[in-house]
C-alpha cells in the first residue's frame, strides 16, 4: 500500500475520496431507504384506514339502501291509504246522497201518514154521520111502517066494512 501510495499517490487519494463519497452515498441511501420504509408503513396504515373507511361507507350505503327500500314501502303504504281515503270519501258522498234521498222519502212517508190519519179521522166522522143518518132513517122508516101498517089495517077494516055493506 505504501508502495502504491508512492507510485500512485493521486489514485489512492482519489480512491479514498471515492470510498468516502460512496460511504456517504450509501449512508444517505440507507437513510432515504429508512425514510421510504417509514413512508411505506404510513401508506400501509393509510390504506388500512381507507379500507376501514370504505367498510364504513359500505355499511352506510347498505343502511341508506335499506332506508330507501323502507321509504319505498312507506310510500306505497301512503299511496294505498290515500286510495282508501278517496274511496271512503266517495262512499261518504254516495251515502250522503242516499241518506238525503232516504230523509226525503221519510218526509214524504210522514206526510202520507198524516194525510192517512186525517183521512181516517174524516172517515170516522163520516161513518158517525152515516150511523146517525141510518139510525134517524131507521126511526123514520119504523114510524112510517107503523103508520102505514095502521093505515093498511084501517083500510082493511074499511074494506071489510064496505064489503059487508055491499053484500
Amino acid at each position: 500500500l505504501t508502495e502504491c501510495e508512492g507510485s500512485f499517490p493521486w489514485h489512492l487519494a482519489d480512491g479514498r475520496a471515492t470510498a468516502g463519497g460512496l460511504r456517504g452515498a450509501v449512508e444517505s441511501a440507507h437513510t432515504e431507504a429508512l425514510a421510504a420504509a417509514d413512508v411505506g408503513r404510513q401508506a400501509l396504515s393509510s390504506v388500512a384506514e381507507c379500507k376501514d373507511w370504505l367498510g364504513t361507507v359500505s355499511d352506510v350505503a347498505n343502511a341508506a339502501r335499506s332506508a330507501a327500500e323502507e321509504a319505498l314501502v312507506s310510500a306505497q303504504l301512503v299511496e294505498a291509504v290515500r286510495r282508501d281515503v278517496q274511496l271512503a270519501n266517495s262512499l261518504r258522498e254516495e251515502t250522503t246522497v242516499e241518506m238525503t234521498q232516504l230523509v226525503e222519502g221519510l218526509r214524504a212517508c210522514q206526510v202520507a201518514c198524516e194525510r192517512l190519519q186525517e183521512g181516517q179521522q174524516e172517515n170516522g166522522r163520516l161513518h158517525a154521520m152515516v150511523d146517525r143518518d141510518v139510525h134517524r132513517l131507521k126511526g123514520i122508516l119504523e114510524q112510517r111502517h107503523t103508520m102505514l101498517a095502521g093505515q093498511i089495517e084501517e083500510l082493511s077494516h074499511s074494506a071489510e066494512h064496505a064489503s059487508r055493506q055491499i053484500r
